[in-house]
């Protein structure tokens, strides 16, 4: 009864809201709901071709289903994400599927399909059609004899990403519109081939995002991130095996004296030396993101030393051992500080920061074993005098501050919580975990 009032709009904004399998359902209810349905799929920019966005995990998507619902939608699409959605999953029925995407989205400016293996072949149909996308996100492909410079083509790509490609060395690097790629991130690839991806690097002169989390990259590729990446805004290194020998002369390579341009920097389990930090602090004066989790030579000096950065206001620094309360001295003027897992860290250094940092928004102090139920009270008391309304976030699981481990504290100025995070999956940053529950809050 509800429905049969809703006028036209409301209708239409609901469908949206419906898996593709219900929203071909609603076309046989009535006339009025065949055409507003119909009238919904153009408001559709983005298909995920999961079960999930489909409507039943059981359901198996085949071509004539496919190109029934491209006809009402293809057109209209800008994002398209392809998973691997047969279980018993081939490289023919993948190259269908693709060759159907090509046929009916002929305006898609962003493709997904880092998680179906697919040929050079089949992603040079896809890009020969698509020559005006802007985002490509790969996973392993085959047949890479065949040649990549169908990429050239593509004058308006500004975000690469490979995914878990067990034949990427880096070689067609060199093929990508060096012009125009302003992303490139690396994820997973365990075949990397430091002279060719070092050279493919080098000539993307105008990169502004570089993420690389792979197991090993060696002194030649450090060297082209720290000479040839000067435009670089965001630099993001993870996993790293770090006590292969030789490793830390290898990371003695990366420098920051070029890297004048940085804004956020995330190199985390990396070994970081005091150095590396003064010449953060001395040369990347615009970076307002710092996270060196897991950077376990890291101590107070040089923990000092970083946090001089003059815009810094977001500091991650889980994982290190060697900081105690004294190198949290010189930190001033933070929105955010995530210091878990820090045992030598007391409430005389979590105070200094509470003083000095009046913006303060989140401070997570999981697994801080030092830290009391009088760091709650110092923060109320800081908070209460503040002359705006901010809310400080607090995560305490782990410290001595509450007895019941589930008790959350609301008051006007503090929000508190003793949330478990010994979950997270192994390579996720505290970053990434703060993300997702800022959600939730």
């Amino acid at each position: 009864m509800i429905l049969e009032v809703l006028n036209d709009y409301c209708l239409i904004h609901i469908f949206q809201f419906l898996s593709i399998f219900d929203r071909v359902r609603t076309e046989v209810v009535c006339k009025r709901w065949r055409r507003l349905s119909q009238d919904s799929w153009c408001k559709m920019t983005r298909l995920d071709m999961s079960h999930l966005t489909w409507g039943c995990s059981t359901y198996m998507i085949n071509t004539v289903m496919l190109r029934k619902v491209l006809l009402k939608c293809g057109r209209f699409l800008k994002e398209l994400h392809v998973p691997n959605i047969r279980e018993t999953n081939t490289t023919n029925f993948n190259t269908t599927v693709l060759f159907i995407i090509s046929q009916h989205c002929p305006n898609l400016t962003s493709i997904d399909v880092s998680e179906i293996i697919i040929s050079v072949k089949d992603l040079e149909l896809l890009l020969k059609i698509h020559k005006n996308i802007t985002k490509l996100t790969v996973g392993m492909l085959k047949n890479l004899d065949y040649g990549l410079n169908f990429f050239q083509e593509c004058l308006e790509l500004n975000y690469f990403e490979v995914c878990s490609d067990i034949c990427f060395s880096g070689a067609y690097l060199s093929c990508l519109p060096a012009q125009t790629i302003r992303t490139l991130i690396i994820k997973r690839c365990s075949r990397i081939d430091d002279t060719e991806f070092s050279m493919g690097l080098a000539k993307l002169k105008n990169l502004e995002h570089l993420e690389i989390w792979i197991s090993r990259i060696d002194k030649k590729v450090m060297e082209v991130i720290s000479n040839c990446c000067t435009n670089l805004k965001e630099l993001q290194i993870h996993e790293l095996i770090t006590n292969c020998y030789g490793f830390e002369q290898y990371a003695d390579k990366l420098e920051f004296i070029n890297l004048v341009n940085l804004q956020v920097l995330k190199i985390t389990h990396f070994p970081l030396s005091e150095k590396h930090l003064i010449d953060i602090a001395t040369n990347c004066l615009q970076i307002t993101y710092l996270d060196i989790s897991g950077s376990f030579y890291v101590n107070n000096a040089a923990l000092i030393a970083a946090t001089a950065l003059p815009k810094l206001e977001y500091l991650y620094i889980s994982y290190l051992p060697n900081i105690t309360s004294y190198g949290l001295e010189n930190i001033k003027n933070l929105k955010g500080l995530v210091c878990r897992g820090c045992p030598a860290i007391t409430d005389s250094g979590i105070y200094k920061v509470l003083v000095s940092s009046p913006r303060l928004r989140l401070l997570d102090i999981s697994y801080c074993p030092q830290v009391t139920n009088s760091t709650y009270k110092f923060a109320k008391m800081i908070c209460n005098s503040r002359p705006t309304k901010t809310i400080l976030k607090m995560y305490i699981y782990g410290t001595q501050i509450l007895a019941d481990k589930h008790t959350i504290i609301c008051s006007s100025s503090v929000y508190m919580a003793r949330v478990k995070c010994g979950a997270i999956c192994k390579g996720s940053t505290s970053a990434m975990f703060l993300a997702e529950l800022e959600k939730l809050l």
